[in-house]
């Protein structure tokens, strides 16, 4: 967006492979999804480059009130995003009074590993989506006025 910030373990370049370093996690402010009356997604953009675990690792997590479960993780996967690229996660299961997500990164093999950027992110959302149905069942919409994402089919 127009706001020009992002969130990134090394902005403008790669993590230092040198020291093995344990998980580490950048946490967002806790939300209250108790109400949630439609679907609740995270969703961001990402720039990612890592090496494979055991060198490197990248997670997605949520917080669902108890624990924290696991949305991704790059595990065996090497990630080389050359672009920014969209992602999203359902979060609705885990709806609850102090949902938070974090992302986080760690370096195992500091011998061995790759250097890399890691996460780059931006334009983090927690949001409730509805599902489209505008004019699912009669696409010329007949004299119905069916709500869809903001406008009206007509």
């Amino acid at each position: 967006t127009a706001d020009d910030l992002i969130l990134g373990v090394v902005l403008g370049g790669n993590i230092d492979p040198a020291v093995p370093l344990a998980l580490q996690y950048a946490t967002s402010p806790a939300v209250d999804a108790s109400e949630v009356i439609a679907t609740l997604k995270l969703s961001y953009w990402r720039v990612l480059n890592s090496d494979y675990a055991p060198y490197s690792n990248n997670t997605v997590e949520v917080w669902d009130g108890a624990a924290w479960q696991q949305l991704m993780e790059t595990g065996t996967d090497t990630p080389e995003d050359a672009v920014w690229t969209y992602f999203e996660h359902d979060l609705t299961a885990y709806a609850n009074d102090s949902l938070q997500v974090r992302f986080g990164y760690s370096v195992g093999d500091s011998l061995a590993v790759d250097a890399g950027s890691s996460w780059n992110l931006d334009d983090v959302r927690i949001q409730q989506s509805l599902e489209p149905y505008c004019c699912d069942w009669d696409s010329d919409c007949e004299g119905m006025q069916m709500t869809c994402f903001g406008t009206i089919c007509q």
